[in-house]
Formats: C-alpha cells, structure tokens, sequence
C-alpha cells in the first residue's frame, strides 16, 4: 500500500459564458438588430411571445465531452508549505439553438445573417476573444408555428456548435523527500562510448 499524498480541495475553474457571449453575438451580426432586451437565454427567461413582437431565444441543446482529458501541473514556488496545482480539464462541445421569431420576414433574415456571421473569420475572433471556438453553424431551419389571435408567427433556428474548456484544479501536495537503495551516476553502470 502506498502513502503517495493525492491531489486535495478541488474548485471549479472558470467556465467562459457561454450563454451571454452568444446573446452579445446575437444582438451584434443578427440583422436588423435586436434590442438586447429581446434577446433570451432560454424559455426559463422568456416572458412569453405577447411581451415581444420580434424576439430570440438562445438555448443549449447538447453539452459533451471532446476528446481524452488534459491534465497540467503547476508549480507555485520553492516553499514545500505552498502546494502546487493540477489542473484537469475537458474540452466541452455546446450545441446552442437560437431561435429567431417576428411576424414577417426578420427572423429568417437574422438566422441567416447570424449562420453567415457565425461561419465567418469576425465570428471565430469574436468567441475566440471569450475563450470560445466557434466550430460551425448549421443551416437555418424554418418553424413557422401560430400565435396568438391565429396569426402565423415566423421562426426560424440556427444551432451553432462552440468548444470551450472546463475543469476542476486541485492542491498538489509536494515531495519533501526521497529514499531509495542505491543513488549513484549512471555513467557508473553504463560507461559512455566514444566515437
């Protein structure tokens, strides 16, 4: 059995926000423009279609892991007191849907603008900027369902693709010694060759 020390006091470590990045991208390249206040993160949010003639709602539809983990060691300094970090992490992929409506032809001209936009080099930097990759959006799907009063209601979707890292970092105690049988150069056993 051994006394090997394992990792303690995991935290969370900062998980970029998703949600409010893609409402300012939304309200940034979805035209025409949205009032920020008529953009929603979910239906949770969403006052209901009265409140707002023309509207978005943004909701995550899939969250899943990427790949193997990453795990780093971080040094903190040369005192044994001060632990050290590691850091294990995830690369997680988002599906976010944004949903566009309006009564006439705005919400399928924002859905493509925001594809366009999302696909585009001022896209990537945009995430980028936020510790997001935008990977791609899918094309734009129409929803046209009936409103109140009977009237038909334009809604068309957009789901963009996004990874981010997530993670937990953990104290990583210190070796303060070493034992062993034998401590002697290598060159001792195994003489170098020459040329």
């Amino acid at each position: 059995m051994s006394n090997e020390s394992l990792p303690e006091h995991p935290q969370p470590l900062a998980d970029p926000d998703v949600y409010g990045t893609v409402k300012a991208f939304v309200s940034a390249y979805a035209v025409p423009l949205l009032q920020p206040e008529d953009v929603f993160n979910g239906w949770d949010e969403h006052p209901g279609p009265a409140s707002a003639r023309e509207y978005a709602v943004c909701r995550v539809i899939r969250h899943r892991r990427q790949g193997a983990k990453r795990e780093e060691v971080h040094a903190q300094g040369h005192d044994p007191e001060d632990p050290g970090r590691l850091t294990v992490n995830n690369l997680t992929c988002c599906s976010m849907q944004v949903e566009f409506c309006a009564p006439g032809d705005e919400a399928r001209r924002r859905a493509l603008a925001l594809e366009t936009m999302a696909c585009s080099w001022v896209g990537s930097r945009f995430f980028e900027q936020r510790g997001i990759s935008s990977l791609h959006a899918d094309e734009i799907e129409e929803k046209t369902f009936e409103g109140d009063a009977e009237k038909l209601v334009r809604r068309y979707v957009v789901t963009l693709h996004l990874t981010y890292w997530t993670g937990v970092g953990l104290e990583w105690p210190w070796f303060d010694a070493v034992t062993g049988e034998r401590v002697e150069n290598v060159d001792a056993h195994h003489p170098p060759q020459g040329d």
